[in-house]
C-alpha cells in the first residue's frame, strides 16, 4: 500500500496539470488506497482473538455431575461436546466470511491500481 501511494505520487507529478485523465488518476488512486485501508481493517477484524468453547469441563464433571449416573452423565457430556462443537463452528464460520469479504476488497484494490497504472500509462503518453 505505501509502494503504490509512493509510487502513484511520484508518478503523478509527471503528468502535466491540464491532461484530462489526472482527475480519474487521483480518483482511483485515492480509491484504492482507501480499498486497501478497509482491506486491512477487515483481515485484521478478522485475526481477533475469539473465546471458544470446550467441553467438557472437568470441574463441572467433578462438581455439578458428579451425581449422575454413568449414562446420565455420558448423555450429558455429550451434549455439552455436540454443544461446544456447533458453538466453535459458527465462530469459524463467522471468521471465514470475514476474510472472504476481506479478500473481495484486497481484488478490488488490486484491480484499481491495475487500472490505475493502465490509466497513467495513457496519459503519460498523450503528453
Amino acid at each position: 500500500m505505501a509502494l503504490l501511494l509512493g509510487l502513484g505520487n511520484t508518478t503523478l507529478a509527471n503528468v502535466q496539470k491540464t491532461n484530462s485523465l489526472l482527475p480519474w488518476l487521483r480518483g482511483i488512486l485515492i480509491l484504492g488506497m482507501l480499498m486497501f485501508g478497509v482491506d486491512l481493517f477487515v483481515f485484521l477484524l478478522a485475526y481477533r482473538i475469539r473465546k471458544y468453547r470446550t467441553d467438557p469441563d472437568p470441574r463441572g464433571v467433578i462438581g455439578e455431575l458428579a451425581n449422575l449416573n454413568q449414562s446420565e452423565l455420558i448423555r450429558q457430556v455429550t451434549a455439552n461436546i455436540v454443544g461446544a462443537t456447533y458453538e466453535n463452528y459458527l465462530i469459524n464460520n463467522s471468521k471465514a466470511r470475514v476474510i472472504r469479504r476481506g479478500l473481495d476488497f484486497l481484488g478490488a484494490s488490486i484491480f484499481l491500481m491495475v487500472v490505475f497504472g493502465v490509466i497513467l500509462v495513457v496519459a503519460l503518453s498523450m503528453q
